[in-house]
């Protein structure tokens, strides 16, 4: 009995043992809510960690792309720059507008591989901005779910507090009296099933606790794995995400490489081309400059030779001129020869026949003279042309001069302009023409000189026959009677002059 009353007395004691029990739940929570805590920012910089690591990486693969871009434009820049100098140096004239055409695709290249680079930062920092979203969004709902495990943690804590405060209020009157009244236990033993009562409560309240106890950290496991799960869940996520944006960059990168590459060459070969081109064309404008030089040194020669064939033409005209006086000289003496009355009028009509056809010869050496450039098969010499006046015959050679001066302005100007617009083409031909004519030109030359030698010593035999014909006219031979001359020796010296005037 003393035993099991001692038992009861301290059976309060017990209830103090729970009571510092609790105290010790209460701080073993505080310690969980601590290391929870100490977990969950180890967590959340583990992810500022990543977080930051995937900016770093996405900042360092942005900036391997600018830089990129950058040189890839220096050197397309480069390139223009030197196409544009060697097309600045090395074009021609003729060669312009291709050139330009040629610029202007190069520039409209260089245009589209720009807006190309363009849409690519475009669409990086529009990959950036949703990178940066999502991570804020994380972070957002990451601190979210904190605070929400934050406010239940305190509502159970605020909840426990209240309950136990609430049955330490209702169990402190009872504990008191016991308390005081254990040493007289033995005298009320009535009061023995309320003691039982009341530690069966206390028992009940004990199990509640401890049940209240592990309830609280079945639910922090929970919330905690759930947390760890759903922060594998974002991390997985967020690698993920990474990984599928640093691919997609890659493939970018390797296609714009492949892009830029392939451009390049492409730029390089036209840039090739372009400088064949002007090296082909430059040796070409050198030779044509050549060929002009010689053609304008040609062209040269040929006026200094048109200008000596002027030149002899006037010294023949000059010479026909004289030969006319001469004749005209020679008919006046035969004209006063007849004027005498000596002559029959066989002998008289004779004479003057020979001096219309020695008129004739005259005026046709001089027509001949003026023209070196008349048509072959006209007849340089017309025996039939004695009834012509010396008028007609002056008209004629003026004209046909005239005639010939335009042809040669003419076949000038027709020569210069061929050669101007048509150099090469006409090169061959130009160079015979010009061969033929100063031939042809030549022999005409030739054949007037000689037709003019012809005419010289022609008139000079005539005019030793007039001489002597005027001398036995005036002063006849003592010797011979004058019936003598004028029957036998004036018939003879008319045939010879016939003779010498005549062609054939």
């Amino acid at each position: 009995m003393a035993s099991a009353l001692n038992s009861k007395i301290h059976a309060p004691g017990t209830c103090q043992g729970s009571h510092a029990d609790a105290h010790g739940g209460a701080s073993w929570r505080m310690d969980c809510d601590s290391e929870m805590h100490v977990k969950m920012c180890k967590k959340i910089a583990q992810l500022t960690k990543v977080i930051y690591a995937l900016n770093t990486r996405q900042d360092e693969a942005e900036a391997s792309m600018e830089a990129l871009r950058e040189a890839h434009q220096e050197a397309l820049q480069t390139a223009v720059a030197e196409t544009e100098a060697r097309l600045l140096q090395e074009q021609g004239h003729t060669d312009e507008e291709a050139l330009l055409r040629r610029i202007q695709a190069l520039e409209s290249a260089l245009e589209l591989q720009k807006r190309l680079t363009q849409e690519a930062l475009d669409h990086s920092a529009t990959c950036r901005l949703e990178t940066k979203e999502r991570e804020l969004r994380v972070e957002a709902e990451h601190a979210e779910r904190v605070l929400t495990l934050s406010k239940e943690m305190l509502e159970l804590k605020a909840d426990y507090e209240k309950r136990l405060q609430h049955l330490m209020s209702h169990e402190a009157p009872r504990w008191g009296p016991l308390s005081q009244e254990s040493p007289d236990a033995k005298a009320e033993p009535g009061s023995g099933p309320e003691m039982r009562a009341v530690l069966l409560e206390v028992e009940r309240l004990r199990v509640e606790n401890q049940q209240l106890s592990k309830d609280y950290a079945r639910k922090a496991e929970e919330l905690q794995a759930t947390y760890e799960r759903e922060n594998e869940a974002i991390r997985q996520a967020m690698q993920q995400s990474v990984s599928e944006a640093l691919w997609q960059w890659q493939e970018k990168e390797t296609d714009l490489r492949k892009n830029f590459q392939v451009q390049e060459s492409a730029l390089q070969a036209q840039v090739r081309k372009l400088e064949g081109d002007l090296e082909h064309r430059g040796r070409k404008i050198s030779d044509l400059k050549k060929y002009a030089q010689k053609l304008k040194e040609r062209i040269q020669d040929l006026d200094m030779q048109l200008k000596e064939a002027r030149q002899e033409n006037s010294e023949l005209k000059s010479t026909a001129k004289k030969l006319g006086e001469k004749l005209a000289v020679a008919k006046d003496r035969l004209m006063l020869q007849g004027g005498h009355g000596t002559q029959k009028p066989g002998d008289v009509k004779t004479e003057r026949a020979s001096e219309n056809e020695v008129l004739g010869k005259a005026s046709d050496s001089e027509a001949q003279s003026l023209r070196p450039q008349q048509d072959q098969n006209f007849p340089k010499e017309c025996p039939g042309t004695t009834g012509g006046t010396d008028a007609q015959a002056k008209k004629e050679a003026s004209a046909e001069t005239e005639c010939i001066k335009q042809q040669y302005e003419e076949d000038l100007r027709k020569i210069k302009r061929q050669t101007e617009e048509e150099k090469k083409r006409l090169k061959e031909q130009l160079g015979k023409r010009l061969d033929s004519l100063v031939q042809k030109h030549t022999v005409e030359i030739k054949a007037v000189h000689s037709s003019m030698e012809a005419e010289r010593q022609r008139l000079q035999a005539v005019t030793s026959l007039a001489q002597m014909l005027f001398c036995f006219l005036l002063l006849p031979p003592p010797s011979l009677p004058p019936f003598f001359f004028i029957s036998s020796v004036l018939p003879q010296t008319l045939t010879e002059l016939q003779l010498c005037t005549d062609p054939s």
